[in-house]
């Protein structure tokens, strides 16, 4: 039995697992997949799930945040950064450069309505990628 990948390598299995978990869904790393991903999350969890069970929705966050993530990676060539507390994705444009929660917007998500596509759509024009 192999050990778990560290990050980002866990990332990066964690959304493949989305990916076949969510088979019903097109989710394929491209930026329009995320519009899928906000449908998903918005389905299947809400306000009312944040307190049912913590420690499954963080797995749930981890999940979801490591998708995002791997789409912000592959598409606008974003890379898996540690910082003090957690992990996130920073990207580069001609406009700048920004650094994505990706675990914090997917904890929003499963409370709120989803913003993946929209925190997507904001940061690329933001950096001149879109």
């Amino acid at each position: 039995m192999s050990a778990a990948p560290d990050p980002p390598e866990s990332f990066r299995v964690a959304a493949e697992q989305v990916v076949e978990y969510w088979d019903d869904y097109p989710l394929d790393f491209t930026p329009g997949s995320l519009r899928h991903l906000d449908s998903l999350v918005d389905t299947y969890y809400g306000p009312d799930d944040v307190d049912s069970d913590p420690d499954a929705l963080s797995g749930v966050a981890v999940q979801f945040g490591s998708y995002f993530g791997e789409t912000l990676v592959r598409s606008l060539d974003g890379d898996w950064q540690q910082g003090r507390l957690n992990w996130s994705v920073a990207l580069t444009g001609p406009e700048g450069e920004a650094t994505v929660d990706v675990f914090g917007v997917a904890a929003g998500a499963l409370a709120e309505p989803a913003a993946f596509y929209g925190t997507y759509a904001e940061v690329a024009t933001e950096l001149g990628l879109a």
